[in-house]
């Protein structure tokens, strides 16, 4: 009976390699923190770990590309309150309707902040289902995201 030892190639062959067995992070954490902070989102589409998992793909295009629509669209309507308001304000304070100057601010104020708040829902959202390996699809921005993340 000899004592065989398995040489270290097979052994070096079975043994799934170490950058597949140890991500840093599971995908779904990875996903979920890609739409937390976009450095995690960066870096799933930069890691060869992750380049290979759709599914972190998908969501660290989608956390990028929402969270660019978030921003533009918070100065487009940056903007267009300013010139919305600077336009009011010299109409009503010409006719001495300061009053619903007043109420034409405060509506707006309550649009801009019921936007916010859709977009922090929205956002929730995405963490949650990503964190759990699912998929949110937003329209358009998800969509596009889709198809980016596709190889």
């Amino acid at each position: 009976m000899e004592n065989q030892m398995p040489q270290a190639s097979a052994v070096a062959a079975a043994a799934p390699s170490s950058a597949q067995s140890e991500l840093p992070l599971s995908p779904n954490a990875m996903a979920a923190l890609g739409y937390l902070f976009a450095p995690f989102a960066i870096a799933a589409l930069v890691m060869k770990q992750y380049q290979e998992n759709a599914e972190v793909r998908f969501h660290a295009v989608h956390s990028l590309l929402l969270s660019a629509t978030f921003i533009v669209g918070s100065i487009g309507v940056g903007i267009l309150t300013a010139i919305v308001t600077g336009i009011a304000s010299m109409l009503f304070s010409a006719l001495n309707l300061y009053g619903v100057m007043g109420v034409l601010f405060t509506a707006i104020s309550g649009l801009t902040g019921l936007m916010s708040l859709a977009c922090f829902a929205v956002w929730i959202v995405l963490i949650v289902t990503a964190a759990n390996g699912k998929r949110f699809m937003t329209p358009f921005v998800g969509q596009m995201a889709e198809k980016m993340a596709k190889r």
